[in-house]
């Protein structure tokens, strides 16, 4: 039989502060450098891996839900950490495509499939300015 353990929203905030400190110290000790600032990547589902690092920029992904973006948000203040942007998945594939092929427009489907679930979005970079046309 299942048990849960319920937790303080306090001591929920302390402990996903300390993954988040973990987390960015991994991913600093790997690429060799300070991270200082990092763009919030909205998950679409809930099955989307939980980051994504290369070193142009800095992605923290999260579900697409308040609570949990008011979370991380906390836990990069609290790490010292500056959130400049917050993109849906999609969105943020593109910019990475189009910074590591020096891109400034196209239009770009995105195909996403991941555990048992497809999704395919639409696009569009406009002088370096994304938008997203269409996802399902």
């Amino acid at each position: 039989m299942a048990q849960f353990l319920t937790l303080r929203p306090q001591a929920i905030q302390e402990l996903f502060n300390a993954v988040f400190k973990k987390l960015i110290s991994d991913a600093e000790q790997e690429m060799r450098e300070t991270i200082t600032r990092i763009t919030l990547v909205k998950s679409l589902c809930a099955s989307t891996p939980l980051s994504i690092n290369n070193t142009l920029t800095k992605f923290v992904s999260v579900i697409d839900n308040e609570g949990a973006v008011a979370t991380i948000q906390r836990s990069a203040h609290a790490a010292g950490i500056t959130i400049e942007a917050s993109l849906d998945e999609p969105c943020a594939f593109v910019d990475y495509y189009a910074r590591i092929n020096g891109l400034l427009d196209g239009v770009f489907i995105v195909v996403d499939v991941g555990g048992g679930t497809c999704d395919v979005s639409l696009a569009k970079l406009e002088n370096s300015v994304r938008f997203l046309l269409h996802s399902r």
